[in-house]
């Protein structure tokens, strides 16, 4: 079985995971105007960094780091 989930894929998850903080962080750090309704970043803040912690297990896996050492 092929498998579908290669290095390129992962990397680009990382680093739009990655890019995703960023954003949210600059999105949070804007003034907000009296009255207007903000989006809810602290859920989207967890997510991203839960997928980030799951990819970079993933990427252990694949570089050959994440397997038990044989004896």
């Amino acid at each position: 079985m092929r498998e579908m989930l290669t290095l390129w894929p992962t990397l680009g998850i990382i680093t739009a995971m990655v890019a995703s903080l960023i954003g949210l962080t600059i999105y949070e750090k804007r003034p907000r105007e009296f009255g207007q309704y903000r989006l809810p970043t602290t859920p989207l803040f967890f997510l991203a960094f839960l997928v980030i912690v799951l990819m970079a297990a993933h990427l252990l896996t694949l570089i050959g780091a994440g397997h038990p050492p044989k004896y």
